[in-house]
């Protein structure tokens, strides 16, 4: 759905009517369209959990979601959670809904074909953790080390 139809929809309905410059941090737009069924479940571990109802746009799209990603165009980089700031359930003010980015997952090592004593020790040390002797060559964590380092090193090998 394009943008501008979406926040016209949305605008159409929230009470008071949800209008840009989305500059009033103080009222609660209130959802009175469609929403996701809040419910009560007994769990025995847990006791008794109510799930609270959330505020739906085309049948099953977040509307704070999607004003998150509207409003803040950097979210959609990285997976987020939204989290909501007001006790009003069904609030859907921009201003009451904070976002948390989830860490940049982290960078693969650079494995270079150069392997160091110190890095065919660790490998090694990893594999015999696991593993007795002799070295099996085809296992993952030797597969990549050059043998006549392996036998440099003093290892017998199978």
């Amino acid at each position: 759905m394009k943008p501008e139809l979406r926040m016209r929809r949305i605008a159409q309905k929230t009470s008071p009517p949800l209008t840009p410059p989305y500059a009033d941090e103080e009222t609660c737009f209130v959802w009175l369209g469609a929403t996701t069924g809040g419910t009560f479940f007994n769990s025995r571990r847990q006791g008794v959990i109510f799930h609270r109802k959330r505020a739906i746009i085309n049948g099953s799209d977040s509307v704070n979601r999607g004003l998150m990603e509207l409003l803040n165009p950097g979210l959609l980089d990285r997976p987020y959670k939204v989290k909501q700031n007001c006790s009003t359930a069904l609030c859907v003010n921009p201003h009451h809904w904070s976002a948390k980015q989830e860490p940049a997952p982290p960078t693969p090592p650079v494995v270079s074909d150069d392997w160091t004593e110190e890095e065919a020790q660790e490998a090694i040390d990893l594999y015999l953790g696991t593993n007795g002797r002799p070295l099996d060559l085809s296992h993952n964590l030797l597969m990549d080390i050059p043998p006549a380092l392996i036998h440099a090193m003093g290892y017998e090998t199978r």
